[in-house]
């Protein structure tokens, strides 16, 4: 209840003393949805007001001292500015007050929830707001903002008790636990507890600040069997009610974003370890290049030149096999290729079961990092956590697609500054690099397998990425030049993805985003 008329009728009072006689020294936002008002007073002393009115939270806070930024700070309501506070004025039954100056200003303070806002007027009507989206603000009538009303035991019986028609400037917590001390009591009795309870709530002494599962709450009444904070001023209430809820809020914030951050890489983790599986599985139990290849050459004969797929025997299961073929190749060709890929198979096996062992311990930390989240309260130690636990590239996506084939991995750049980093950061120099030639596209880079030659039919594929992802991605054929990428090299002041190439050799390819 800390925007509440209860709590504001004690802390208005207190405002009035601190404030009644000073200046007003300076008005101005730096923060959005933030206005700082500094106040000189007769001693030369300053006094803060600070009207934090986000959607979210809105609240009133009095900083003991506050240094305006050299940059990026407005200046607000400057009629105003060296003008002397004369009083400050409660709407009756409302949660809005004015500071009223010796002259035909005064500011009106309307602390509605997430509609809250700073209002100057000029003889009492609105002539500029703070939070110049809420338009409505400037047809406010201040004369019809005090509301008398008939706050009584009879009259909460005559509404058949119906606590929020007949006190509405209470709060729904307080107004419960009201109503829920009232039933199973005398009549006598239960006139005594509700003006019992009134007269705390109208002059409570004492304030609290609890801490909820929702954050934290300021309250005119002793709670009991919670968690609380005590204080007999309501400055200092508010100020450690704002404080703590402000913290409560950027911890949830950081750790809200956290968890999303960590269960998306959960999920493209766990994505990765089925596919890799279900690859790897499909490398054990299926029929083998190598078993391929043996079949082919047992069937040199047999199969009609320029076919697109055979149907054979496999005499290793005893079983049908369906065997794909380049019809541009002849049987011997087609399963030397065949044999060509056994030789990276169990490269590619070994691969696959390293980057499935590395996934599933990522996996491990990712959960244990989940876990570890729900314990850090401390801000700093949660700001300290996420610098050095959660990877600050959890939300950059990596600058290249990525293909693996027969154990050769494929990284494609997906723009010129990708390019860049791809070719000049990522690739190493005896990668094998490609582009379409002269036009614009993307960087190709084959990642080598030490002491292993590219295999033609590897360059062919890469080649065939590299002009689907180019300027020429829809002509039937495309020059692609490739060189290593220690020829590869850019020259200052170029614009991105501009390099230069040297020692380069050039493949014709079909274009296709299925190497």
């Amino acid at each position: 209840m800390h925007n509440n008329y209860y709590f504001l009728r004690q802390l208005v009072p207190q405002l009035e003393a601190q404030l009644k006689g000073s200046v007003l020294a300076e008005c101005f936002s730096q923060n959005k949805d933030e206005l700082i008002l500094s106040f000189r007073k007769p001693d030369a002393s300053e006094f803060f007001i600070k009207a934090y009115l986000k959607s979210h939270f809105s609240c009133l806070s009095f900083p003991t001292d506050f240094k305006r930024a050299k940059k990026n700070s407005a200046s607000i309501f400057d009629p105003i500015i060296g003008q002397q506070v004369s009083h400050l004025h409660l709407f009756k039954n409302e949660r809005s007050f004015t500071i009223h100056f010796k002259s035909t200003f005064s500011i009106l303070f309307k602390l509605h929830g997430n509609r809250s806002n700073i209002i100057l007027l000029e003889q009492s009507s609105p002539v500029d707001l703070f939070k110049n989206s809420l338009r409505k603000d400037l047809t406010i009538d201040i004369k019809i903002l005090e509301r008398p009303l008939d706050i009584s035991f009879e009259n909460l019986l005559a509404n058949d008790w119906n606590i929020r028609k007949v006190w509405p400037t209470l709060d729904k917590s307080s107004g419960d636990l009201l109503l829920n001390s009232l039933p199973g009591q005398p009549a006598d009795q239960q006139e005594n507890i509700f003006n019992t309870y009134k007269n705390k709530v109208e002059s409570p002494g004492k304030y609290f600040v609890l801490k909820t599962e929702k954050g934290f709450e300021l309250s005119l009444l002793n709670p009991g069997g919670v968690d609380f904070e005590e204080y007999p001023d309501p400055i200092e209430a508010i100020n450690t009610f704002f404080h703590q809820q402000v913290s409560f809020q950027t911890i949830a914030g950081l750790r809200e974003k956290a968890i999303a951050n960590l269960n998306a890489q959960l999920v493209k983790a766990g994505n990765y370890v089925i596919k890799s599986k279900q690859k790897l599985e499909q490398l054990l139990t299926g029929a083998s290049n190598k078993q391929i290849a043996d079949v082919l050459m047992a069937n040199i004969y047999a199969i009609e030149k320029g076919s697109k797929e055979a149907k054979l025997h496999n005499f290793y299961t005893d079983q049908p096999i369906l065997i794909k073929l380049n019809p541009l190749l002849s049987v011997q060709k087609n399963a030397e290729r065949y044999y060509r890929k056994a030789k990276n198979e169990a490269k590619e096996i070994a691969i696959l079961e390293g980057n499935i062992k590395s996934k599933e311990q990522l996996i491990e930390k990712l959960r244990m990092d989940l876990e570890s989240l729900e314990w850090l309260e401390d801000i700093k130690e949660l700001k300290k956590w996420l610098a050095t636990e959660v990877s600050t590239k959890i939300d950059a996506p990596l600058p290249y697609k990525e293909f693996v084939i027969d154990g050769y991995r494929i990284l494609v750049g997906k723009n010129a500054k990708q390019n860049d980093e791809l070719t000049l950061k990522i690739a190493k120099k005896e990668d094998l690099w490609l582009h379409a030639k002269d036009v614009s596209g993307s960087h190709v880079v084959v990642r080598q397998i030490p002491g292993t030659p590219y295999p033609k039919y590897i360059i062919e594929k890469a080649a065939r990425l590299a002009a689907y992802y180019s300027k020429r991605k829809t002509d039937s054929l495309c020059p692609v030049m490739y060189t290593p990428k220690k020829y590869v090299r850019k020259v200052k002041g170029a614009p991105a993805g501009a390099v230069l190439v040297e020692k380069e050799k050039v493949l014709l390819v079909e274009p296709s985003p299925n190497p």
